[in-house]
């Protein structure tokens, strides 16, 4: 079978419609640019996506269950509402996206970059962000519960992050 390419996403799409695209457990680390796609809703779901460009892409609702998005670029990108459970966002780049109303529960957030970017009303229970770069983000809301950060972790300023549930490591 011959790897998925951007045009095959894209043409399914046209056919069917972003929310009935599914891509899950697909490894499209070979694509690397797929900015500016449109994959609203669409099932991506154990995924490897790492290190892909995804930037300013529609993500809107998409599903990310244990997906591999580690080094990916998604500045910018529209991520209103996708699920993120238990997903490696390791070192990815998301300043400047719309997360607002994600679902982030036990994603590893490690080293990700996140100035900018919005996560009012987001859930991020038990998600990793130690070493994660949270300087300017939105946070109306969010639900910091169980997260891990350490001394590397960069907040928004004022904020401290133990008052609002989230748990210091010193690892």
């Amino acid at each position: 079978m011959e790897p998925i390419t951007r045009q095959n996403i894209e043409d399914s799409v046209a056919i069917v419609g972003s929310k009935h695209v599914t891509l899950a457990g697909q490894d499209l680390r070979h694509i690397d640019d797929l900015e500016e796609i449109n994959l609203e809703g669409a099932n991506l779901n154990e995924t490897k996506l790492d290190r892909l460009k995804l930037s300013r892409a529609n993500l809107k609702a998409t599903k990310f269950d244990s997906a591999s998005l580690q080094g990916t670029l998604l500045d910018g990108a529209e991520l209103q509402g996708a699920n993120f459970y238990r997903a490696d966002l390791r070192e990815a780049d998301l300043s400047g996206a719309f997360l607002q109303k994600a679902y982030l529960g036990s994603a590893n957030l490690r080293d990700a970059l996140l100035v900018g970017a919005d996560l009012s009303e987001a859930n991020l229970h038990f998600a990793d962000l130690r070493g994660a770069d949270l300087r300017e983000t939105k946070m109306a809301g969010i639900d910091l519960k169980g997260a891990r950060y350490n001394e590397k972790t960069l907040w928004p300023e004022k904020l401290i992050p133990m008052m609002v549930g989230a748990i210091f490591e010193r690892r």
